[in-house]
Parts: C-alpha cells; sequence; structure tokens
C-alpha cells in the first residue's frame, strides 16, 4: 500500500518486531514506522485486546496521518 501512496499501519507482536524491521527494509522501507503489541496476541481475551486496541490506537493513527515522526 506504502509503494502505491496509500498510508499503512504495520503492527507485530514484541517476538517478531526484528524480523518486521528486517521485512520492511528489504521492501525499501528502512524508516518504517511498526507499531508493537504484546505477544501472543492471537491468544488474547476480548479484554486483554480492547485494552491494547486502546494503548496503540494513537501510535496507529500517527502513523497513518504521517505524524508519527513526532513519536
Amino acid at each position: 500500500m506504502e509503494k502505491i501512496g496509500i498510508p499503512s499501519a504495520a503492527i507485530c507482536t514484541d517476538k517478531f518486531m526484528e524480523q518486521g524491521r528486517l521485512a520492511a527494509q528489504v521492501q525499501g522501507f528502512s524508516r518504517y514506522h511498526i507499531v508493537e503489541v504484546f505477544h501472543p496476541i492471537a491468544t488474547a481475551l476480548p479484554d486483554a485486546l480492547n485494552q491494547e486496541a486502546k494503548r496503540i490506537a494513537d501510535e496507529v493513527l500517527a502513523v497513518l496521518t504521517g505524524d508519527w515522526f513526532d513519536l
């Protein structure tokens, strides 16, 4: 999406951040901002997911609007 000019927000668990950064770099986005969430997110209960979504909402919005440089 980024390559065609549509802002996107990558969200990655803390366990896979290194791989996420490497994947972004390989695709030509060495300064791409990845939003980090806890691991394992796949087995989290609804309350924990809600809390995590609230925690990262402002960061995701900043990435989508290009304001993440100020984070």
